[in-house]
């Protein structure tokens, strides 16, 4: 019934084990240090090992050579790595390679993890009920990202979630996961594939295509009531008949009745995480974690949105100082309508709004045309087109029009077309303010976009104030430890370095890498952004041995956790050329840089200005070394 389960038995599992070994199973893979067994299941095993060229730790995942003769698994197996490689997210393990090897079976690549299973985790570091919360709201924005790239897991559960040893989650196993709004590439009608303990009712009915990505809300909500009770929501033990029974009809009880470690408040987020019709649930993990991270800064929550003295008790309560009690609840009583409906729209908007942004770009995409006859399509002309049709499509939709044009915005300030790029920046915000206060956080990202701009027009007093209201919004907002308000403070450092105040710059670029250390590890690429920054800043200072050095951090980061021609790889070889030419290294530089050339050249046009820009120094090497 599940991938798990492919050997019901576990001796006969054990016997495949050995069976596949002493075959010759494991073989060498080219590239590949050897490989160490790690971990068993029903697909086959991980191993670990190192990838040679890199020198960076790896797991390997094989199929067993029976799993790999089954037609359904093998196409799963393919299919993890073709959308699992496509997601870039901090607590989502990246795939880096796939491939067959001489005897048919499948392997995949990916990053290392060294951390153990979510519920492991939760286990043997006595979380208070806080952490535990905060932990899973970070799960919740992983899955999120994948939902919005299109990508429903489909199988979690605590096992597929290890957390490492500075407590950051990472999601893996998309072994059969699928894009939103295709019919499943790997299920047949009625054909169940998950973990049956986590499946979600929809998801045992044996209708691939009722599957959306509430089936994954409904399977966090699994894997949080275990974690707070350390037992299932209903029995998934017994005859198959029972345990599908149990997960199409019977109600979970409210966490706080099995346990001491729950509340009536995080009671309404799991309990609404787990109802059988999907429309009652969260309709996308961003509106779980919202709420998650509501409950603990005691905001209302949109999981008791129908419970009118629950609402009445947190405004009264939040008020109190204010208002009196009497003239409060009267006010409330006459707007208590508006308040439910517009919880309730906020909660079913985030899902809607994807799909119709997705809808939006793929019939632009399918009906742009080059503006010149018998030339190629350019980026220009697909945000022309966008633009054409933005106002047309999203009539009475403005959350969808403002965030397609502050999109479209930014992709014109990126190839210097400011002023188109201020006409929709503009109107985005314009949009936005009439739908939110200022300290929203839509507004706050239009602001910062119309900042960016101001600095890319060489206005930097404007660029400087446009990020000062950005960061104070976001620390009003957020508070002043959020990735985002990291991200002002970068924006910032370059405004000041640019100014020559370099004591200031290097304030804003520490601020910025403490908060990213506290919420992220060590290689993510976010914190490889602020060396990259404070490299540049280094050379500002004229401390080129320190540049090159933090450079040369930021770049063994990326390499480690981006596609190889992730273009943020080739500004890092840029850089560190630049360096070493400076500080007469000219052979160092050459090679530096002709593999920026290498990589611009696998991604872009031949004509293309970053191309032209790597060719002009491989010049100024070139006259260098002679």
């Amino acid at each position: 019934m599940n991938e798990d389960s492919w050997f019901s038995d576990p001796d006969k599992l054990l016997n495949e084990v050995r069976r596949c070994e002493a075959a010759g199973f494991v073989v060498k893979i080219p590239g590949y240090d050897s490989l160490d067994p790690i971990a068993r299941g029903g697909q086959g095993t991980v191993y670990r090992s190192v990838q040679l060229g890199t020198g960076r730790d790896v797991a390997i995942k094989i199929m067993f050579e029976g799993a790999t003769n089954v037609v359904e698994r093998r196409r799963r197996f393919e299919r993890e790595v073709e959308l699992a490689s496509s997601l870039e997210h901090q607590n989502i393990v990246r795939i880096y390679d796939g491939g067959t090897l001489p005897n048919g079976s499948l392997y995949t690549v990916m990053e290392f993890i060294d951390g153990v299973p979510l519920d492991e985790f939760v286990a043997s570091s006595a979380l208070t009920k806080t952490s535990l919360v905060s932990l899973f709201a970070i799960i919740c924005d992983a899955i999120s990202y994948a939902h919005r790239r299109g990508v429903i897991h489909r199988d979690l559960k605590p096992s597929n979630i290890l957390v490492t040893e500075d407590r950051q989650p990472q999601v893996l196993d998309f072994g059969i996961a699928r894009c939103i709004g295709e019919a499943s590439p790997t299920t047949r009608t009625g054909e169940f594939v998950g973990t049956l303990g986590y499946a979600s009712p929809e998801q045992i009915s044996g209708s691939p295509n009722a599957i959306d990505t509430r089936s994954d809300v409904y399977s966090l909500g699994v894997i949080l009531y275990r974690l707070l009770t350390q037992r299932a929501p209903y029995t998934v033990e017994g005859p198959i008949a029972t345990v599908v029974n149990a997960i199409q009809t019977v109600d979970a009880r409210p966490p706080s009745r099995v346990c001491s470690n729950s509340d009536n408040d995080l009671d309404a987020i799991v309990i609404r995480c787990l109802e059988k019709n999907a429309d009652e649930r969260y309709q996308s993990a961003n509106a779980l974690a919202a709420d998650l991270r509501r409950y603990l800064t005691g905001d209302i929550l949109d999981a008791k949105r129908d419970q009118t003295w629950y609402m009445l008790r947190k405004i009264i309560r939040r008020h109190r100082y204010k208002v009196a009690v009497a003239t409060a609840a009267f006010l409330l009583l006459i707007s208590f309508t508006a308040i439910v409906t517009s919880l309730w729209q906020r909660a079913v908007t985030e899902e809607q709004k994807t799909r119709e942004i997705n809808v939006f770009w793929e019939d632009t995409l399918g009906s742009v045309s080059p503006s010149q006859p018998d030339q190629p399509i350019t980026f220009q002309d697909v945000l022309d087109e966008a633009v054409h049709w933005v106002a047309i499509t999203t009539e009475n939709r403005p959350e969808v029009e403002a965030s397609l044009r502050t999109t479209i915005g930014n992709g014109y300030r990126n190839i210097g077309l400011f002023e188109k790029a201020e006409t929709q920046l503009q109107r985005s915000l314009t949009v936005r303010r009439q739908l939110h206060s200022d300290r929203h956080v839509d507004v706050i990202q239009s602001l910062n976009s119309i900042a960016l701009l101001r600095k890319s027009e060489g206005n930097i007093e404007a660029a400087e104030r446009g990020f000062l209201e950005t960061l104070d919004a976001r620390e009003a907002l957020l508070g002043g430890d959020h990735p985002d308000v990291a991200m002002s403070l970068q924006n910032l450092g370059r405004v000041a370095m640019e100014n020559g105040r370099l004591a200031k710059a290097a304030e804003y670029f520490d601020r910025a890498l403490n908060i990213r250390k506290r919420h992220f590890a060590a290689n993510n690429p976010a914190i490889a952004t602020v060396y990259f920054n404070q490299g540049d800043l280094a050379k500002a200072k004229n401390e080129l041995e320190r540049a090159i050095e933090l450079h040369q951090q930021a770049l063994s980061i990326r390499k480690s956790r981006l596609a190889e021609t992730h273009p943020d790889i080739a500004r890092s070889l840029i850089r560190i050329s630049q360096l070493m030419l400076e500080t007469g290294q000219p052979e160092q530089a050459h090679q530096f840089a002709t593999d920026a050339l290498r990589l611009r050249r696998e991604t872009l046009p031949a004509d293309h200005l970053l191309i032209q820009e790597v060719k002009q120094l491989l010049e100024r090497i070139v006259d260098e070394k002679q």
